[in-house]
């Protein structure tokens, strides 16, 4: 009896261990949400443009599903959600050492300065994750375009309008700044604008002009002396202009016929009335002749 219970006590305590060692196993194996990467859609946060910020995520578990994951993104100032859009995502299962991609639709402000920008990722379900993700904050030209126009239709030898109103983005001066209005690859219209200073906004306007009917293609351009005094061009708008000749009214006007009146026609007429005011006047006289009849004839 003593050494049934005796084995019974050793097999409990041999099941707890194992048990225990089961556990401790699962434990360290639970599905941790790892950030291994992030991408931009220009390699960075360009101010005053949109971006998507786009994160790779993998279940770090080798058996267990990680499962209802919450990603939620804290922004930093100045870079909103796009309209309509928030920055959470729910991902309904990431199966053991699988990875998944998870976007978000961003609008930045213009007044953004620095070298970059910190977004806080969290990633809540069975395991809590938070990182940091550091990313680059730059400018592909120091402008933003704020409008611009290139008119679609022109007339031979007729000034039209061109014009482009920008901001100037970054710390630094801009320098050698022009405008130019390509027609066909050539420069046609070119205005110096100078150096700008940081945060500045101009309009500046060109007035081309075209001698000869057809259709082109278009493009306004700005060019600029970067740091190292390179010149970098930002194309503005293309737009195809199509140039006419105006056509003269007065031209016009005289090549249209002349409609000749038909003179036959017109003596016919005047024949018709001079016989009509004929018999009209015979008829009074007769009228006149008869009351005068009538009143001697009383008397």
């Amino acid at each position: 009896m003593k050494k049934w219970f005796f084995k019974a006590c050793i097999f409990c305590v041999m099941f707890m261990m194992q048990y225990s060692k089961v556990s401790a196993a699962e434990m360290s194996d639970l599905p941790y949400i790892v950030v291994d990467g992030y991408e931009l859609t220009k390699e960075k946060v360009i101010p005053g443009e949109d971006f998507t910020l786009t994160l790779k995520l993998r279940n770090s578990s080798k058996t267990m599903v990680a499962n209802d994951v919450v990603i939620n993104v804290t922004n930093p100032s100045g870079v909103l959600p796009v309209y309509g859009k928030v920055s959470q995502s729910l991902i309904d299962s990431i199966a053991p050492g699988k990875s998944v991609e998870v976007s978000f639709d961003y609008t930045s402000m213009t007044e953004l300065v620095g070298d970059y920008l910190d977004f806080y990722v969290s990633a809540s379900g069975t395991t809590y994750t938070n990182v940091v993700l550091r990313v680059p904050l730059g400018v592909d030209s120091p402008f933003t375009i704020l409008a611009s126009g290139i008119p679609t239709n022109m007339y031979v030898d007729e000034i039209a309008s061109t014009y482009v109103s920008f901001k100037v983005l970054g710390e630094e001066n801009v320098r050698n700044v022009y405008l130019e209005l390509q027609v066909d690859g050539e420069g046609i219209s070119k205005s110096s604008i100078g150096t700008l200073t940081p945060g500045v906004t101009r309009t500046q306007s060109l007035s081309p002009m075209l001698n000869t009917p057809g259709i082109y293609e278009a493009k306004l351009v700005l060019y600029y002396d970067d740091e190292t005094t390179q010149t970098q061009s930002v194309e503005v708008e293309s737009a195809v202009i199509n140039v006419q000749k105006r056509v003269d009214e007065s031209t016009e006007n005289n090549n249209t016929p002349i409609e000749i009146p038909d003179t036959n026609q017109q003596e016919d007429t005047m024949l018709d009335k001079g016989i009509l005011l004929g018999v009209g006047g015979i008829v009074v006289l007769l009228m006149l002749t008869a009351v005068v009849w009538v009143v001697r004839k009383r008397r």
